[in-house]
């Protein structure tokens, strides 16, 4: 609680005390100010005393171990963001006082070229940084959530907008052949999640003796092992995938490592492309088929139709049903 007093030989100075961060009693003068004044002042101190700022790199000691054990399946990319960008930009900045001119300075500052020896200047993309903004703005919900500030103080969210599109990339059956030839050991794991479209950290997790059951995958979301969307599916094995697990296509190591490894395919075989390519792989050749969308979205375990829809135009008759009853 902050007071105020009057000094002075006609008691026309005022000097406001408080006592804040085990500090002790501090007493500071505020010159010769109006009543009013002084009352505001004073309020406003007293506010701050019984509602301290919360720094944003302080705020991100508590959420950061939150996300992990509610998202273990996205923290990773979350930390990196948080660590990596947010907070040396937004490190000592009271999170109540953040605004969206804050903002743009960010979103100007991630988009200036930045000089690389040896390379172009490297310019963060427009989807990346959007993914920033908006996990920026998920933490400072959860500062709401968990009441250490009144709003979030960002009201609108300076998302770029996106305007190149370009289909999702996917292999042929010839690139995932040239796949396998360069793979050596790894050729059964590729195989196994191009006819399953496991998600990386769904892979990791799997286990034949319990993810397995009568002729299906079964990928479960538990408290220890949560799915993306939170559900749980069941994935017929098909002949591609139950060839696959004829040979060991289980991996044990770093899933870094992983990635990396198939990086390193992809590129002697010259298909370009991730490890996630793999699992739009699955999804695109169900669609070419004629597999109906909703069942790509239980199979594939999207948490929405939308994420479905794009690989629509993949379907052998899609662009022919959407006109064949026009009749102008």
């Amino acid at each position: 609680m902050a007071t105020i007093e009057w000094r002075g030989k006609n008691k026309d100075i005022a000097y406001i005390s408080y006592s804040e961060g085990g500090q002790g009693q501090i007493r500071i003068s505020l010159g010769k100010i109006t009543q009013q004044e002084a009352e505001a002042i004073r309020l406003e101190k007293s506010r701050q005393i019984d509602n301290p700022s919360i720094y944003f790199e302080s705020f991100t000691k508590s959420y950061l171990p939150w996300h992990e054990a509610e998202y273990p399946d996205s923290h990773d990319r979350i930390d990196q963001i948080t660590s990596q960008y947010l907070i040396p930009f937004f490190g000592d900045t009271a999170i109540e006082t953040i605004n969206e001119l804050n903002l743009e300075r960010y979103k100007a500052h991630r988009l200036t070229p930045v000089a690389v020896p040896g390379k172009p200047d490297k310019v963060a993309a427009a989807d990346t940084v959007n993914k920033e903004l908006r996990t920026f703005n998920a933490i400072l919900n959860r500062a709401v959530r968990w009441k250490k500030i009144e709003k979030n103080p960002i009201t609108d969210l300076p998302i770029i907008k996106i305007l190149n599109s370009k289909p999702i990339h996917f292999y042929t059956a010839d690139d995932l052949e040239a796949l396998y030839i360069h793979s050596n050991h790894f050729h059964h794991i590729w195989q196994f999640l191009a006819n399953t479209g496991l998600r990386r950290s769904e892979y990791l997790q799997f286990d034949p003796t319990t993810n397995i059951k009568d002729g299906s995958l079964i990928i479960e979301s538990t408290n220890d092992q949560r799915t993306k969307s939170g559900k749980w599916r069941m994935i017929p094995i098909s002949k591609g995938a139950g060839k696959a697990m004829e040979c060991d296509y289980i991996y044990t190591g770093r899933k870094e490592s992983l990635s990396r490894a198939f990086r390193k395919c992809a590129t002697r075989a010259d298909i370009g492309g991730s490890l996630h390519s793999l699992r739009h792989t699955f999804c695109s050749h169900l669609v070419m088929q004629g597999v109906p969308l909703r069942t790509v979205q239980v199979l594939a375990g999207h948490s929405n139709i939308t994420v479905t829809e794009r690989y629509a135009h993949l379907s052998p008759d899609y662009l022919a049903k959407t006109v064949q009853n026009l009749s102008l």
